[in-house]
């Protein structure tokens, strides 16, 4: 059964009348002061208690975001991690595990958060469910063996496209890990006269069996100093079509082609690089050489 939310609402009318028109504000001894007065002794009546259902809090109900939650969770997974160690650095001793929280003006009793700091425990929880992801990938590669077997329409279809997107995208070097064709390698080669000119980049594309209701992961095997790539390897890229195979193939190798990028914050999936890049004119110097270092190193 989905969990619910409670919300109270309370039986008492907020307004100076009654539900008659009665103004309950008089100091006059009339029917409808009377009935407060017993109300007031008897301490009113409870609470009335409506349930309303939680949509995201049963992960079935919450389809088709769920995917979409656990990839950004993958995006960004470095930018969390990064900014709880930014905030114990910075208040080192104001966010100390254990202690309280400060309480706010705008706090009084009976209207207050009450908690402790615990930025250890959760950077604990952020690492388990980064594993957890990253072992459900492996597990996409397990079953996609399994469906070999069986040849589904979904198995005939990525052999399919495997096949002609091969053959009609030249400037990649496409392959099939351990002959799986839910999972691709991709050898993109760095375009001339780019930042990204001489390097060799390896990117792991993971389909899922129930693709496209779960859309692929994409890794990147090859250390990249990329405002794109997450400082542990997870591509952010963004299909034109995600019911299509071919749609991400292409948007993928925009990722690499794209010499003048376009504002996006979605896409900010390294802090660092997107400081440098989206900074000052000298700041973007920096990043634009250390991309061009980073490719360089690629294929040694």
């Amino acid at each position: 059964m989905p969990k619910t939310a409670e919300l109270k609402v309370n039986t008492t009318s907020i307004t100076g009348a009654d539900s008659s028109g009665t103004d309950l504000t008089s100091d006059e001894e009339g029917p409808a002061k009377k009935r407060v007065k017993v109300d007031e002794e008897k301490k009113l009546k409870p609470q009335e208690v409506v349930h309303i259902q939680d949509p995201i809090a049963d992960a079935s109900e919450a389809e088709p975001f769920t995917d979409l939650y656990k990839r950004r969770f993958q995006w960004y997974y470095a930018s969390y991690v990064q900014s709880i160690e930014k905030e114990k650095k910075e208040h080192r001793a104001d966010v100390q595990d254990g202690k309280q929280f400060p309480q706010t003006v705008f706090e009084h009793k009976g209207n207050n958060i009450e908690g402790k700091y615990d930025y250890s425990g959760l950077t604990k929880r952020l690492h388990a469910i980064y594993k957890s992801l990253e072992e459900e990938t492996s597990k996409w590669e397990e079953e996609g063996r399994a469906a070999m077997a069986d040849g589904g329409t979904l198995t005939h279809s990525l052999k399919w496209e495997f096949d002609h997107i091969a053959a009609d995208f030249k400037r990649v070097d496409l392959e099939k890990v351990d002959d799986n064709p839910y999972v691709w390698r991709l050898n993109i080669f760095g375009r001339p006269m780019t930042n990204l000119e001489g390097g060799l980049f390896r990117v792991k594309v993971t389909f899922s069996p129930r693709f496209p209701k779960e859309q692929p992961r994409v890794k990147l095997e090859t250390s990249l100093f990329h405002y794109r790539v997450s400082p542990t390897g997870d591509l952010c890229y963004f299909p034109v079509k995600p019911g299509e195979v071919r749609s991400h193939i292409e948007a993928i190798l925009k990722v690499f082609e794209d010499d003048s990028p376009s504002f996006d914050p979605r896409a900010f999936v390294n802090p660092e690089a997107a400081a440098l890049l989206w900074g000052t004119p000298e700041e973007r110097k920096i990043y634009n050489r250390r991309l061009r270092k980073s490719a360089s190193e690629s294929s040694e």
